[in-house]
């Protein structure tokens, strides 16, 4: 994930760099200045971008001669100084900055999942939520709904037993004369 690029003269961005930059392939100088120790020949043989950036020679006497550690993911451009990049000290500088982004990754990915899972458990509270109140209007509604029922089969109820209690009023009055006529058209004997 890091790109290295080597700059020449890197004391201003605005300046053009003193020296050679990375040539093209078919570049006619490239020949001279891979016999010059300027640059490798795998270098050479790469395609140009659009942009070339400058490359310092491999044995620069420029003190301002620097190397650019460029990492993509926190777009963040470091320049190290070419003296600290000699031996073993450069590639363990080079490697801690590998395993600084690694963590930067990481970290980075890290948060991601943890806005995720509070995203997630923020959804499930405002459905549960939801979920809740949608059933506690349904009760309201099924307990008005029942309350008035409730009340309409009381006053069924109390009509029925008024009237019951009417016919048996009627017919403990009647009774009597009833039950007398029956005797007497029972015993009287037509001829």
């Amino acid at each position: 994930m890091l790109r290295m690029m080597k700059n020449l003269q890197y004391p201003s961005m605005q300046g053009k760099a003193r020296g050679a930059t990375k040539g093209c392939a078919g570049d006619e100088n490239e020949g001279r200045r891979e016999r010059r120790g300027e640059i490798d020949a795998s270098e050479a043989k790469v395609p140009c971008p659009e942009q070339r950036a400058p490359v310092a020679p491999r044995h620069s006497a420029d003190p301002e001669a620097s190397l650019l550690v460029i990492c993509w993911e926190e777009k963040r451009v470091t320049q190290l100084p070419m003296d600290s990049m000699k031996g073993q000290g450069g590639i363990q500088m080079l490697l801690t900055a590998e395993q600084e982004a690694q963590q930067i990754v990481a970290a980075a990915r890290n948060l991601k999942l943890t806005r995720l899972k509070q995203a997630k458990d923020e959804a499930e509270k405002e459905v549960s939520n939801y979920r809740s109140h949608l059933d506690a209007e349904f009760k309201n509604k099924i307990a008005e709904t029942t309350g008035s029922s409730g009340s309409t089969a009381k006053q069924l109820e109390e009509e029925t037993e008024m009237k019951i209690r009417d016919l048996k009023d009627t017919a403990s009055r009647v009774s009597p004369d009833i039950v007398g006529m029956l005797i007497k058209n029972v015993t009287a004997v037509k001829t």
